[in-house]
């Protein structure tokens, strides 16, 4: 009514209601996939003939690793991730305005969904990830709606952890990346003696335990900090 427009469609809505499926009723399935599955189906219906810019939907990362007790929420995100595709096919055939994308988010440092402190300890431990901060998630919401990908799955934390988490043993077996090149004098081979020995110090310092026990070759965030 403001702007007399309707430039594009963020769908954020989301109903958890965490429980084994074994323990699940119908109308708590129901709660979880009403918002999801047919919230999306009517925003899409009700605006099929409008001049969109895009129609971004918030879908999770649980869609990708799973996550005990979200069967019914996995379920619900994963029918975001394609139907976004769908309508891709009808912008396409011209049917539909607007690029569809996904958003495979993680969980945000603010916002209405969030955990204890020692749930964030243990994401951080068991799959190298820390909650994602507003200014970052914002910012690849923007660029998000540029890239030519569907759905979009982004994480903050260990890089290696996580890829480990999701099977990754190589650059290669990546599907896409993003490469920061170091400047020429750089030197990323070679480690001074002194220094990894003041670094392997200060670690068995920290943990309290013996030196020999530190490795120099295995990433830090093996031993619980960067």
């Amino acid at each position: 009514k403001k702007f007399k427009n309707l430039d594009g469609i963020i769908h954020a809505a989301g109903v958890l209601r965490d429980s084994l499926l074994v323990n699940k009723t119908g109308e708590q399935m129901e709660q979880v996939l009403a918002p999801k599955v047919y919230g999306t189906t009517y925003l899409d219906e009700y605006s099929r003939d409008a001049n969109l810019d895009f129609f971004a939907l918030f879908s999770s990362l649980t869609v990708v690793l799973g996550n005990a007790g979200q069967g019914d929420y996995g379920f619900a995100n994963a029918f975001l991730d394609h139907f976004a595709g769908w309508r891709n096919t009808l912008v396409e055939k011209g049917e539909r305005l607007g690029k569809t994308l996904a958003f495979n988010w993680p969980l945000w440092q603010e916002g209405g969904m969030t955990v204890d402190q020692r749930l964030k300890d243990l994401l951080l431990k068991e799959k190298g990830l820390i909650p994602l901060s507003t200014e970052l998630g914002l910012r690849i919401f923007e660029q998000g709606l540029t890239l030519p990908v569907n759905p979009f799955l982004m994480v903050q934390g260990h890089q290696q952890t996580f890829e480990n988490v999701l099977g990754i043993r190589n650059h290669e077996e990546k599907p896409t990346a993003a490469v920061v090149k170091q400047p020429e004098h750089a030197v990323t081979d070679q480690v001074p003696e002194p220094f990894k020995k003041d670094i392997v110090t200060l670690v068995a310092t920290l943990l309290k335990t013996p030196a020999h026990k530190i490795s120099t070759t295995k990433e830090l965030s093996n031993y619980g900090f960067d």
